[in-house]
């Protein structure tokens, strides 16, 4: 697992201080994503952790600090799985129906990061805090990700693209109802191919 930590007091820099952090992102993300924010204790992080508090205070500076390096640790993840997904060439519509499945494969096995996404999305201030514009940053960066590969398919006339960045969050709007309401207890295959479909070619019958 990477370390992606907003200024913090002290990087690791040996493997040991290494896995040490990756042990803590680890327990904080599985801890902030079964309980609220304000009843998660740094306390309990540390115990299940097998580290000291001071440990984790050498890294993350206070909660808000771990918070949001699990968010950034995430985030990471996911954007290299989308570079990965996105070639500099091939058929468009195939491509974001890679992209597709790539979100949507990342949130259902990382349910606590879908949540903690949609949780600070909801926090549209981001005010002078330095964490929450950072997500801001990163939100956006994944947003203008999509955008150039739709603008790339307008650019080709495969497709019908007018508004890149709103087509894209509109995509990412989809992957997220579905995950939410998926009553019908589709695969993410399944899923992914609805997504694509609709997106794609609309209800329309062919």
């Amino acid at each position: 697992m990477s370390v992606s930590v907003l200024t913090p007091p002290k990087l690791p820099r040996t493997p040991r201080q290494c896995d040490r952090v990756a042990c803590i992102l680890k327990t904080a993300r599985q801890a902030f994503a079964e309980r609220p924010f304000h009843e998660v204790l740094m306390d309990d992080v540390a115990k299940v952790a097998g580290v000291g508090k001071g440990t984790i205070y050498r890294y993350f500076p206070d909660k808000e600090s771990l918070y949001f390096a699990v968010i950034f640790d995430g985030l990471e993840d996911l954007q290299h799985r989308i570079s990965s997904a996105l070639p500099a060439h091939g058929e468009v519509e195939g491509t974001i129906h890679g992209l597709i499945l790539t979100l949507v494969s990342f949130f259902k096995q990382n349910r606590f990061f879908f949540r903690l996404m949609n949780v600070e999305d909801s926090k549209v201030e981001g005010g002078s805090n330095p964490n929450r514009r950072r997500w801001q940053q990163e939100r956006n960066q994944l947003i203008d990700a999509v955008a150039q590969m739709l603008e790339r398919a307008r650019d080709t006339d495969t497709l019908a693209v007018v508004y890149p960045r709103i087509d894209a969050q509109i995509l990412l709007g989809m992957v997220r109802s579905v995950l939410r309401h998926n009553e019908e207890g589709l695969t993410i295959q399944q899923m992914s191919d609805e997504i694509a479909r609709i997106y794609l070619h609309g209800m329309r019958r062919k």
